[in-house]
């Protein structure tokens, strides 16, 4: 009788390794790092994430095994991120699916900011990208945030409070509420080290300020993703403070707030902001662990990476 439940149990532990096996080696395949197998400690972590994958019975936690040793091939040189990777290997089996889509989302919202030019654009598309991630319910009260304390993917103050969400999230974004500046009687060009610059992609009308311009980045870094070369971004980052860039104008919060909550994930995202009872620091675990959910949640292919 023993002997057969042991032949039982060797039975669904292999069938769970691979599982594990399949998605690891299409993944490293599509990566194009299969040699990173003849690197003892990758296989030191390859063998703790079968051990975790023959107590699990659910296939998200093979996802995120693999995952993790996806991100553990690319960034393994890094102790600091290897050391994290190896800890959240070990804990996998244990989070709750819940509070991993909270810290997936708490993360993301702290790291991704839109591209666009413009403030629907912006705010649609940040939309779109934490839909990909709000896969189920968002967890609610204090258990979550003990859970993920225990497991050491955060650290949870119990003396301070979560910066609100109407301080924190225009801030993310800040070329949207700059002040702008008065169309009328605005000129063209900039000039940067003696010469001439005009580029309209540069300036929009703000949608938030009639009458007025502004620039048409959601942050200074954005200038990069635009093409613009390095040494005139810098010159036209410091000529922008003219439009108030980079600091928000307290007066357009509330109706940047009016817009955001037309966008049915991000208006949920706000509430459920409002209620984390303590302020929250993600830990190098949680943070391997929110990068390896949000690529397992990416179905589109369009989420970026979280650090």
């Amino acid at each position: 009788m023993l002997a057969e439940y042991a032949d039982e149990s060797t039975r669904v532990i292999q069938e769970r390794i691979t599982k594990l096996d399949d998605r690891i080696i299409a993944s490293l395949i599509r990566e194009g790092r299969l040699e990173v197998f003849a690197d003892p400690g990758f296989l030191r972590s390859y063998k703790r994430a079968q051990e975790g994958a023959a107590v699990s019975e659910h296939d998200s936690d093979y996802d995120l095994l693999s995952g993790l040793l996806v991100d553990r091939a690319a960034r393994g040189t890094i102790r600091t991120v290897r050391t994290g990777i190896e800890k959240a290997i070990e804990i996998v089996d244990s989070v709750d699916d819940e509070a991993l889509r909270g810290l997936t989302v708490f993360q993301a919202l702290q790291q991704y900011s839109p591209l666009a030019q413009t403030l629907d654009a912006g705010l649609d598309a940040m939309d779109a990208l934490m839909g990909d991630l709000v896969d189920g319910p968002l967890p609610e009260g204090i258990e979550w945030l003990d859970h993920l304390d225990v497991l050491d993917a955060i650290r949870l103050s119990q003396v301070s409070s979560l910066k609100p969400f109407r301080e924190y999230y225009p801030n993310r974004m800040p070329g949207y509420l700059a002040r702008g500046v008065l169309a009328e009687g605005f000129d063209w060009p900039f000039t940067h080290g003696g010469k001439e610059y005009i580029d309209p992609r540069l300036m929009v009308q703000h949608e938030l300020k009639p009458d007025y311009l502004r620039f048409a980045v959601a942050q200074a870094q954005t200038l990069d993703a635009m093409g613009i070369p390095s040494d005139v971004a810098d010159g036209l980052a410091s000529q922008a403070k003219r439009f108030g860039f980079g600091n928000v104008d307290k007066s357009l919060v509330e109706p940047f707030l009016e817009r955001l909550r037309l966008r049915p994930n991000l208006a949920q995202i706000e509430q459920w902001w409002g209620q984390i009872p303590h302020a929250v620091q993600v830990t190098a675990v949680g943070r391997v662990l929110a990068r390896a959910n949000a690529l397992r949640l990416d179905k589109r292919g369009v989420l970026p990476p979280i650090d």
